[in-house]
């Protein structure tokens, strides 16, 4: 937004400014001795621009590599039935939980392996951020702000909308590999202290304000 805002007002460049992302509390260290409900899960209204329906395609492309993930679908909206169907279709429908809408959406992160978010429309996504501070690794697409939360190849990776057989063989590659998921989950739980946690926000916020240009 800093740079389209730039693009149509240059002089804007000349006038002190800091980007302040979305931030969070610090929900504390992830436990991981809990046992996981499912692989993945994937957060957001049933609709269209949310983009479940491909995400039930990727999950259906990796079958067919030999790997069966299990997916947790938080939320409700218009789309629902079509995606029962299309899951059922799909031949995936025993390994998709539709667990409608959850105002604890978010605590039912660190019970998956990773979090896929394939909308095709994205600001700063808060359920990405709160993935990152539950050390939860993100499959995300890159749009948006996404880009901005997630580093690719460290604490998760993006995904072609486009492929759901080349999305598949990312996610074969990380889930083949345990140690690489951890390892993208503490990576993960460092950006989010680093970046997005509260406290940090806040600081760089004030060190901005307390700049001598702006007294």
């Amino acid at each position: 937004m800093q740079r389209s805002l730039t693009e149509r007002m240059p002089a804007i460049a000349a006038v002190p400014s800091a980007v302040i992302p979305n931030f969070l509390a610090d929900p504390g260290k992830p436990d991981t001795s809990q046992p996981h409900d499912a692989d993945l899960i994937a957060i957001g209204t049933l609709e269209p621009r949310k983009n479940q329906g491909y995400a039930l395609d990727v999950v259906a492309a990796a079958e067919r590599r030999g790997l069966k993930l299990r997916l947790s679908l938080v939320g409700d909206g218009p789309d629902r039935n079509a995606l029962e169907a299309r899951a059922k279709q799909l031949g995936v429908a025993d390994r998709v939980r539709f667990l409608g809408f959850r105002a604890d959406a978010a605590a039912l992160i660190p019970r998956h392996r990773a979090c896929l978010h394939l909308a095709r429309i994205e600001n700063l996504s808060l359920v990405l951020i709160e993935s990152l501070a539950h050390g939860v690794p993100v499959f995300a697409a890159n749009v948006g702000g996404n880009p901005e939360v997630l580093e690719d190849g460290q604490s998760g990776a993006f995904l072609p909308l486009d492929a759901a057989d080349a999305a598949a063989e990312v996610l074969v590659r990380w889930f083949s590999d345990p140690g690489m998921l951890r390892a993208a989950g503490v990576k993960a739980r460092t950006r989010f202290l680093e970046r997005f946690e509260g406290n940090a926000v806040a600081q760089r916020l004030h060190s901005f304000l307390q700049e001598p240009r702006l007294q």
